[in-house]
């Protein structure tokens, strides 16, 4: 049997060819150096038809032309250098095709992705406007009933929602097989009837004009760039680098605001109004509290079983009135970002003091910190804090 291999750069064809031959298929030929080398050397002139998906923040790359691939060079094509460009993105064949309408089509985005399993998908720009929230073929069966934002639906719609969520959960049996799907479909479940119970106790109200929003930043599609998303995050964009975008990175505290933070840093209250607003007249989200890494803290307003990690018992804050036992307290022992977009450190790694459950192994006790939420952008565009300072 002869087997002829080839991958994106020829990484992932070295590690096959190795495995094929050590069971027992000697005949294995791979493309050197993979598509990325084929398109760089042959350019539009060769086999390759469409675009080639990599890995970073380069994205998709086009076949250049065949004079600019070639390894000769005049002083003419220098000159003709953009012309032969603009020519060869005419010549190249759009081989992707919008997942709604079919539509030719090979744009990624990162803010174009699945609301339930954020894979990137192909969504033409007509089909981008006339779709509430986008979902992959895989999860097509669930485009009618499951949203990330619930805010633009009343009361009898998002009933009809968990009717069919309820019908696809059924269909997902044996239980065993399909443990995640049904966790998944129960969260959502879950998230509609507390969004039904808000509605009706007067907590919150309907707002038909809810502005679209990105999946993984969570700020609305006239904002976000696309750039919030995996390989695009640390790349340098308008976004990224502007004070009122929803990628800034933590903002930096000028001498007077530190020296008042840390005179008062056991007074620290979360105002999920604070919202400042931007050239356009856009609301963009509260800043994040400062944190730093030896900073004492305590669970806080949004302390919940829901949050990233072990689940424990929920704890409430002592009020002034009562006198509840006291909280649990920890140490900041790291900065994360929990997937907000940008460079935001929105999460923190925490050691907890008196932790019994500190697992053991071999007989040697170790230590282990936990994952929370401090500034996490939630569904409605406010800031969630897991825990706070003590």
């Amino acid at each position: 049997k002869t087997v002829l291999m080839y991958c994106t750069g020829g990484i992932r064809c070295e590690k096959a060819s190795v495995m094929l031959k050590r069971r027992g298929v000697q005949d294995v030929y791979q493309l050197s150096g993979g598509i990325h080398e084929y398109v760089q050397q042959f350019g539009d002139g060769g086999f390759f038809k469409g675009k080639n998906f990599v890995f970073d923040q380069r994205v998709a790359l086009s076949p250049p032309s065949s004079a600019s691939a070639s390894s000769t060079t005049t002083t003419q094509q220098d000159i003709n250098k953009d012309e032969e460009d603009e020519e060869s993105k005419k010549k190249n064949t759009i081989v992707g095709k919008c997942i709604e309408c079919s539509t030719p089509y090979d744009t990624i985005s990162g803010s174009i992705l699945c609301t339930v399993c954020r894979d990137l998908i192909l969504l033409c720009k007509s089909c981008q406007q006339s779709l509430l929230e986008y979902h992959c073929t895989r999860h097509s069966t669930w485009k009618h009933c499951y949203y990330t934002f619930l805010e633009s639906f009343d009361i009898p719609t998002l009933q009809q929602q968990y009717v069919k969520l309820q019908t696809l959960l059924q269909k997902y049996v044996p239980p065993k097989e399909h443990k995640n799907v049904r966790k998944t479909l129960r969260k959502q479940m879950y998230k509609v009837k507390v969004r039904i119970e808000q509605l009706e106790n007067g907590i919150v109200n309907v707002d038909v004009n809810a502005k679209r929003r990105c999946r993984t930043c969570r700020q609305s599609l006239d904002i976000c760039d696309g750039l919030c998303w995996g390989f695009w995050r640390h790349s340098s964009s308008s976004s990224s680098s502007s004070s009122s975008s929803p990628l800034s990175l933590v903002q930096n505290i000028t001498e007077d605001e530190s020296s008042c933070s840390k005179k008062s840093k056991c007074n620290h209250d979360i105002d999920t109004n604070q919202v400042s607003t931007n050239t356009s007249g856009a609301a963009t989200a509260s800043v994040i509290i400062q944190v730093n890494v030896g900073d004492r803290i305590q669970p806080g307003p949004h302390w919940n079983e829901h949050r990233l990690g072990p689940k424990q018992q929920q704890q409430q804050q002592p009020s002034s009135s009562s006198s509840q036992a006291p909280l649990k307290q920890g140490t900041v022992v790291q900065l994360k970002t929990w997937g907000s977009g940008g460079d935001e450190y929105d999460c923190v790694s925490v050691l907890w003091d008196d932790d019994d459950k500190i697992p053991k192994k071999d007989n040697v006790t170790t230590t282990r910190a936990q994952i929370y939420r401090w500034g996490v952008l939630i569904q409605d565009g406010t800031r969630v804090y897991d825990l706070e300072h003590c």
